[in-house]
């Protein structure tokens, strides 16, 4: 059974674009998102969403095409952004661990009611709703415990569940002690700094979490310099970092669809989560593969380093995935920062 599903809470069309502009901490912070059927598949198993409330964008990528595909995009979407919304100031690292762990939750229920593959993946970016002061406007002083955040290390699980295939290519296949760091220094003085002698102040500091699981990406392009902020959690990813098979082998090409984290997974493995700044003129991007794997390197990053505004961006974009071939759905969110 088909089922196409809507692009989101907002219930936006499958196949429409969207766009917003939003004012924060002195930036001016412009979003726009769009998705493709293209011409493989009979309907669209990604989901965008684009928040008309908040600065945040998402999109999941079903695994199958069948009903559990669907089901897992729109419940995932669906927790994920009532969490966001709920959260308010309070929003950080523990906040959406959670909401993806209710997530995966709910896709794993939903799988075990349709007795089958119900999984997704999910790469959501958010804007954080409180601004940093800049330094030299008040007084600070050192922390007395440590501050909350993201662990650098990734562990690998040695185990996975069986595999399970989508088709015969170009969809997703799944596969399914405490160490002390140190002692943080003792509390010290509030140490003063001089405020700035003259001319306005600087504008508050601006920041995103971005929220990750699966092989759906984040791009940054700041500077000329398109970088991907992710990793794929597949095990193609695995065997190119440890040189398991040679680039473009057969067996790399098989591992690209094999998932070692997603939503839906029996184990419930935890997001990837990373804290990153926004500076005008970045331009940010999250897509799913049917976008990062049509489109090269210098075909994205000459795509978001145009002058159009995003939705133009987007639209370009999609248009290099059918012209490529349209072998997949294929989803994109692009945020530009700006100042003002």
């Amino acid at each position: 059974m088909h089922r196409s599903p809507v692009t989101g809470p907002d219930r936006m069309p499958a196949e429409g674009d969207v766009s917003r502009t939003f004012h924060h901490a002195g930036h001016r912070i412009e979003v726009a998102g769009g998705t493709r059927v293209g011409h493989r598949y009979r309907a669209n198993f990604d989901v965008l969403h684009v928040d008309p409330r908040l600065p945040f964008v998402a999109v999941a990528d079903g695994m199958g095409d069948g009903e559990g595909s669907a089901v897992a995009g729109s419940t995932a979407m669906e927790t994920i952004v009532a969490a966001v919304r709920a959260a308010g100031a309070d929003l950080g690292p523990g906040l959406l661990r959670a909401a993806v762990a209710q997530a995966q939750s709910r896709v794993r229920a939903a799988g075990q009611a349709l007795g089958e593959l119900t999984g997704c993946t999910f790469t959501g970016l958010v804007v954080s709703p409180a601004a940093d002061t800049p330094a030299g406007s008040q007084a600070t002083e050192a922390p007395a415990t440590p501050p909350s955040g993201v662990s650098p290390r990734h562990r690998l699980r040695e185990e996975y569940p069986p595999p399970y295939r989508r088709s015969s290519g170009g969809r997703h296949r799944a596969e399914a002690d405490d160490t002390d760091a140190g002692a943080w220094p003792e509390r010290v003085a509030p140490v003063a700094r001089a405020a700035p002698v003259s001319g306005p102040p600087a504008p508050a500091e601006a920041y995103a979490w971005i929220v990750q699981i699966g092989d759906s990406r984040a791009y940054r392009l700041r500077d000329g310099l398109l970088e991907l902020l992710t990793v794929d959690h597949t095990a193609a990813w695995l065997g190119a970092v440890y040189g398991w098979y040679p680039a473009g082998s057969p067996e790399a090409a098989a591992a690209r669809y094999r998932l070692t984290r997603y939503v839906g997974h029996p184990r419930a493995p935890e997001p990837d989560l990373l804290h990153v700044s926004l500076r005008p003129g970045d331009v940010y991007c999250v897509c799913t593969d049917g976008v990062a794997d049509q489109l090269d390197y210098q075909q994205l990053a000459s795509r978001l380093g145009g002058t159009g505004r995003p939705a133009e961006l987007v639209r370009g974009i999609l248009a290099d995935t059918l012209a490529a071939g349209g072998r997949d759905n294929a989803t994109v969110a692009v945020l530009r920062v700006a100042a003002g």
